[in-house]
């Protein structure tokens, strides 16, 4: 997941780097073209949950890596600041879709979906 952090008063500058929990990401600076005179947006891209939650980068195995960690800026890897948070959630699974005969066919058609790890809000 691509992750923009407005950073109006700083702007980038290239040690900038993101923490996702243990992992740390490098920055990218996005600028507005129709806007040259403002700063540009701070981008960052989320690394595996399993760098995130564990500091060895790979976690238990069988374990399915989900939750929400800590987000924050630093410039030499040592001093953090920022307090945001990125939740990991586990993939939808679908198992079974039915569609609903009663609504028809010549107009919308329900369909049940049946699975785990459906979190709203979400939809098709």
């Amino acid at each position: 997941t691509n992750v923009t952090i407005d950073m109006d008063t700083m702007g980038w500058i290239p040690s900038l780097s993101c923490v996702f929990g243990y992992a740390h990401v490098s920055t990218v600076a996005v600028f507005d073209e129709e806007r040259p005179n403002k700063p540009p947006v701070i981008s960052c891209l989320s690394p595996p949950c399993e760098k995130a939650f564990y500091a060895d980068g790979e976690g238990p195995r069988g374990v399915d890596c989900s939750g929400s960690v800590t987000v924050q800026m630093t410039f030499n890897g040592q001093n953090m600041f920022g307090n945001m948070t990125f939740e990991y959630v586990k993939m939808p699974q679908v198992r079974v879709a039915n569609p609903f005969p009663a609504s028809g066919w010549d107009k919308w058609l329900t369909i049940g979906l049946y699975g785990e790890n459906f979190k709203e809000p979400m939809w098709c």
